[in-house]
């Protein structure tokens, strides 16, 4: 406590002309000056210290510090010092320093000063540090309440950290006033004003980083703070860095704020990274129809897309007819993959090889990629599935378009080329000749026997008393008187074997011995030899003068038979038939005893049958039969599709599709 009398200036202390002045925990109560530095006044000495001290209810009465006065000194150390109810009717309520070195107040408090400018009067020093320190309640009639600062020297690097106005009253609420740089230390996103007037309570730095920068240090004084927001990136408010704009966003400014100011990709766009300054273009092969992609779709199965920066999947264009493409994002026709030869396939954009279906009987494919398989020309035919060529057509039959099967020359006529189209290209059986059904060459008629006229089917025996010696005979000579001549006798005979016998001539006493006729073979009689039964004819026993004809639902193609074949699925045999005749186009059977086209069952509607069918064949999706004895399967017209299999008829396509030729 200083004693009651009054000094002028340094009501506790006076120091002038000195060197280091240290007073490291002094105490200054209830001091008081009639002009300057109530508890302490220093003049013209080198550094001050007086870390740890404390002034408590001291005045300067005329003027200024009412705690403490350095004037044209060194630096000032007041670490930890404490200023309580001083009082200064001019500058510096608390502590007044003009023209000296720096000033450190490290965790000081100044409380309840009261004085016409500042608590803290600091002017012309040079630098002044200003950390975890506090000014409660300090009252100034002018202004500031708490700081007054201003800086000799063009420094920047003065500092206040951590430090705490609170309830300060001056005129106009000012607390700090800074006339020369006076750099917070603030929490990065926080930027103070360095110069300048600062108002009412402060508790540390206050003013957040403004929207649209990033403060990334802690010495920023306005609100750019470390700058603007980067490219690609948005700066909230009080952002310490910028943040990245999201995957398929892109931002080709600088000082975005919020997320909501990052551009969404336009479609056709993708960005699948964040924090872009721009988006990227779909590549060929896929497509963006959204705003704010973060990846591009792949291009569908079925087709491609050529063009980059799609928006759309209609630039999808379909694989063609005879073609298809597993996979997804193809960007070239060369995607498409061709239906392999022996296949097609109607429908364009198909996306897998069940779609290339096996060429019918009838038809062939012999090129790769083909959308319909061709018919076999006239004069050709083919009997498999999924072939690449035609069969020329066989001897003694004819083949018309589309044939799956050669149909035999009728009875009466033969042929023996191999490009026949039609039943009118096969030729009439010559007089003295027999042709039967399927024959590649007339039969010549054996002696005994005679052709009449042309187009015969078989030889009829001469008649009994006539014979014909000859083959290829158009008729039959009268046996002369005293001879013998039975049926189909085939010289005049001095003595006859019965029929279903024949002579043997060889015998050595020179008088024929007649002997059964062999099974497959007929002997009418007399001499003549036994003669094998024709197709068509059997002999099923020994002994027998005329072979049988085939019954109807039967066949036998062989010469000298014994029996018949029942009759093939698929086709019918009529009475003497010498080969199967195969069903119409239209028509089918699976049994085998028909004995005329009659009985082919007529081709179901959904199903096609094509000649010589032993079953109908559904129609394939993407085509119909409608009505029965459908010989082919239709496709679907353009704008119908059919995706069931035996169907009768397409359905309409729906409104916003698109269906080709033969859509499945």
């Amino acid at each position: 406590r200083c004693p009651p009398q009054l000094a002028q200036d340094g009501g506790g202390m006076f120091v002038y002309n000195s060197g280091d002045v240290s007073l490291e925990r002094a105490s200054f109560s209830e001091c008081m000056a009639g002009v300057d530095g109530g508890g302490l006044f220093v003049d013209n000495s080198s550094d001050v210290s007086l870390d740890g001290a404390s002034f408590s209810e001291c005045t300067a009465t005329a003027k200024a510090g009412g705690g403490m006065v350095v004037v044209n000194s060194g630096d000032v150390s007041l670490d930890g010092a404490s200023f309580s109810e001083c009082t200064a009717s001019d500058d510096g309520g608390g502590l007044f320093v003009e023209s000296s070195g720096d000033v450190s107040l490290e965790g000081a408090s100044v409380v309840r000063c009261t004085t016409s400018e500042a608590a803290i009067y600091l002017a012309g020093i040079d630098r002044l540090a200003l950390t975890n320190s506090q000014f409660v309640d300090n009252v100034a009639s002018q202004t500031p309440a708490a700081l007054f600062f201003t800086s000799r020297i063009a420094a920047i690097d003065s500092i206040l950290r951590n430090t705490t106005f609170f309830r300060n009253s001056a005129l106009g609420n000012i607390a700090i006033l800074a006339a020369s740089p006076l750099t917070w230390d603030c929490p990065l996103g926080y930027w103070m004003p360095n110069v300048g007037q600062l108002f009412g309570d402060l508790s540390g730095c206050n003013r957040l980083c403004a929207e649209g920068h990033y403060g990334n240090a802690s010495d920023h004084f306005t609100s750019d703070c470390s700058g603007p927001c980067w490219l690609g990136h948005f700066c909230p408010e009080g952002s310490v860095l910028p943040r990245k704009c999201p995957a398929g966003t892109h931002m080709p400014n600088r000082r975005a704020a919020n997320v909501s100011d990052c551009f969404p990709c336009a479609p056709g766009q993708y960005q699948p990274e964040s924090g872009q300054e721009e988006c990227l273009p779909c590549a060929a092969g896929s497509f963006s129809p959204n705003v704010g992609s973060a990846a591009c779709e792949a291009c569908p199965k079925g087709g491609v897309c050529e063009d980059a920066g799609a928006a759309s999947r209609l630039v999808w264009q379909p694989c063609p007819a005879g073609s298809f493409n597993p996979n997804r994002g193809s960007s070239s026709s060369a995607a498409c993959e061709l239906c392999p030869i022996g296949t097609a396939s109607a429908a364009p954009g198909a996306e897998g090889s069940e779609t290339c279906s096996p060429c019918d009987p009838g038809h062939f494919a012999a090129t790769p990629g083909l959308s319909k398989c061709e018919r076999c020309s006239a004069g050709s035919y083919q009997n498999d599935t999924g072939a690449t060529g035609c069969h020329d057509c066989k001897q003694g039959s004819y083949c018309p378009e589309g044939a799956s099967a050669p149909r035999p020359c009728e009875a009466g006529s033969y042929s023996d080329k191999t490009n026949l189209d039609s039943a009118g290209g096969c030729e009439g059986c010559p007089e003295g000749h027999a042709c039967t059904t399927g024959s590649v060459a007339p039969m010549a008629c054996r002696a005994g026997t005679f052709a009449a006229g042309s187009r015969n089917a078989e030889c009829e025996p001469c008649k009994a008393g006539s014979y014909q010696s000859a083959t290829g005979a158009a008729g039959c000579v009268a046996c002369a008187l005293g001879s013998f001549c039975p049926v189909g006798a085939s010289l005049e005979l001095p003595a006859a074997c019965s029929p279903g016998t024949y002579a043997n001539v060889t015998d050595g006493d020179g008088l024929p011995d007649c002997l059964d006729c062999p099974a497959g073979s007929a002997c009418p009689g007399g001499a003549a030899p036994p003669t094998p039964c024709e197709p068509g004819h059997f002999a099923s026993a020994p002994g027998l003068s005329k072979c049988e004809r085939c019954s109807a639902g039967s066949y036998q193609n062989d010469t000298g038979a014994t029996g018949c074949h029942d009759c093939k699925q698929g086709s019918y045999c009529p009475e003497g038939a010498s080969a199967p005749r195969p069903c119409e186009a239209g028509s089918y059977s699976d049994k085998t005893n028909l004995d005329s086209a009659g009985g082919c069952e007529g081709c179901p509607e959904g199903h096609a049958c094509t000649t010589g069918s032993v079953a109908p064949m559904a129609c394939r999706a993407g085509t119909f039969a409608a009505g029965s004895r459908n010989a082919e399967c239709e496709p679907c017209k353009a704008g119908s599709y059919q995706s069931a299999t035996g169907a009768a008829g397409c359905v309409a396509c729906a409104l916003g599709s698109f269906c080709p030729v033969g859509a499945s």
